[in-house]
């Protein structure tokens, strides 16, 4: 009869055999359904948030690149307005999906930090001739350079703004 191995080596020796059917365990999850259903979900979601009459601009397989009006869409079809006609693709053939908006807020912050800068460098560089007058009034380079570029930082957010509403972009909603 054969002497028993101790319960430590045991449990080493199980631990040794269960190692590689971890990756297994991990490259199936990853190939199976579940993985595609995340998909179609994110996609299903995309579609569901584009306004009718918003511009789209798609990707998909085996057609290639469309752009269009959007329409309508329905469990398995997206539907777009396209040179005066209307196109249907399949949801599941959808790889990208991309709507027009405008870069408002992309020119508003923009706008706000080099008014913002240009507010303060004005503000230094006049402070000292309106803070130290003969009067006998006294007010801190600082609080003029602050007030300056408070408000160059606004109208530069309100012109950036401005600026940033004419420039379209294609924001990416799938993948």
């Amino acid at each position: 009869m054969g002497r028993r191995k101790p319960l430590a080596r045991r449990v080493i020796a199980a631990n040794r055999m269960l190692t590689p059917t971890l990756p297994v365990l991990l490259l199936i999850l990853a190939a199976s359904p579940i993985g595609v259903l995340a998909q179609n979900t994110d996609r299903e979601s995309a579609v569901e948030a584009v306004k009718v009459g918003e511009s789209v601009r798609l990707d998909v397989a085996r057609i290639g690149r469309m752009e269009g009006l959007f329409l309508a869409a329905n469990d398995s079809m997206f539907v777009l307005a396209r040179n005066g006609e209307s196109a249907q693709v399949q949801l599941g053939d959808i790889e990208r999906l991309w709507v027009r908006g405008r870069s408002t807020g992309r020119g508003a912050w923009i706008g706000a930090a080099i008014g913002l800068a240009a507010g303060i460098i004005i503000g230094l560089d006049i402070a000292g001739g309106l803070c130290h007058d003969d009067d006998g009034t006294f007010c801190s380079d600082a609080k003029v350079a602050a007030v300056l570029g408070a408000a160059f930082g606004a109208g530069g957010a309100v012109l950036g703004a401005g600026i940033g509403f004419a420039i379209p972009t294609w924001r990416l909603r799938f993948p």
